[in-house]
């Protein structure tokens, strides 16, 4: 058993006891036991000093002992349908230090402490889908870029104070540094896609009322959902710890879009004509409920700054929405560009 990387005993639906463990096993690095019946993960889990995928996906009723979670070089833990509340997450999982995508969907807690994520610096990926007793979101990851939170029905709209609970959670100076080239690279190789910009998928599927600018895209002869946008940007975003530009995209249902990729390049608003190639681009895959797509587009040097000069502080933003299997013509959304001090305010 030295040798053995992967043990898959996914969908033995009679399996209710998971077998102990030797300290020989340290090549192993995926654990599937998703679809059984274990409701107890043995102590000696914790020998396993090289697993980096754990899939304990239920249904089940799972006694969470975060004590057993010994390895932190796991990159993926999904415990999601294993009826966890509120009692059973711990105040701090920073542990389990090298996770990059965290599942707890479809469980039974109603609040989240509020530090339970803040210290997991290299989560990228938390789904909360299904949750349906959430009530609110904890402070975010600081180098998250995607939280999946459909179908949580008790979570209340997304309001100005949510918003700027989001965008103070993250580390937005992270992303535009020479380090993130380092971690991408380390995420190819860990077969991950690199992506820097914020996207959400919250419950909710309206535009909140207080983005100022709301409206329609319309798709092209192609398909293709275009817009282009004319941001005035004030002096003193420039000198602000963080400033950028939050879009929403409202979508009711399947019909209306199945899978979505966002593209979006930022140029001097005289340079229009050149707006063309896109810079930047964030995926987003078969998410089936009505749902609310929040993005973060940082406004820095590499992304819009650059493009700046001559004491123009006008930019034009081109974004791109193609969606696969479009049943509508059109898009609602809504966009704001707003900084840390007037979210303050």
């Amino acid at each position: 058993m030295s040798s053995l990387t992967k043990l898959d005993i996914s969908w033995c639906e009679k399996l209710s006891i998971l077998p102990e463990f030797g300290k020989c096993m340290k090549k192993l690095t995926t654990l599937d036991a998703r679809k059984t019946t274990i409701t107890k993960l043995p102590e000696s889990l914790g020998f396993l000093s090289g697993l980096r995928d754990l899939n304990l996906r239920g249904p089940r009723k799972l006694i969470l002992q975060m004590s057993v979670f010994k390895p932190t070089s796991l990159t993926m833990l999904d415990l999601s349908y294993c009826g966890i509340s509120d009692e059973s997450i711990p105040e701090d999982l920073g542990g389990l230090s090298s996770l990059i995508t965290i599942k707890l969907e479809g469980n039974d807690f109603a609040n989240l402490p509020s530090g339970c994520f803040s210290n997991l610096f290299q989560l990228l990926h938390l789904y909360l889908n299904n949750c349906e007793r959430l009530k609110s979101l904890p402070k975010l990851p600081p180098r998250l870029i995607r939280l999946y939170a459909t179908g949580c029905d008790s979570m209340e709209p997304l309001s100005s104070d949510g918003m700027w609970n989001i965008v103070s959670s993250l580390d937005h100076e992270y992303r535009c540094q020479t380090n993130y080239e380092k971690r991408a690279l380390q995420l190819i190789q860990s077969g991950y896609v690199p992506e820097a910009d914020f996207l959400a998928i919250m419950p909710k599927s309206e535009i909140p009322s207080w983005f100022p600018n709301r409206g329609f895209i319309s798709s092209n002869e192609s398909g293709t959902l275009e817009y282009e946008l004319v941001v005035e940007i004030p002096p003193y975003f420039r000198a602000s710890n963080w400033c950028g530009l939050a879009i929403c995209l409202e979508i009711k249902d399947r019909s209306t879009c199945d899978k979505l990729v966002i593209s979006w390049s930022c140029k001097a608003s005289e340079d229009y004509h050149v707006c063309k190639d896109w810079e930047n681009e964030i995926s987003l895959a078969y998410a089936w409920h009505p749902r609310l797509c929040l993005m973060l587009l940082d406004f820095n040097e590499k992304t819009c700054w650059q493009h700046l000069r001559g004491g123009n502080d006008c930019l034009h933003i081109k974004l791109s929405i193609r969606c696969q299997y479009s049943k509508s013509p059109q898009l609602k959304y809504g966009w704001w560009a707003l900084c840390k001090e007037e979210m303050q305010e």
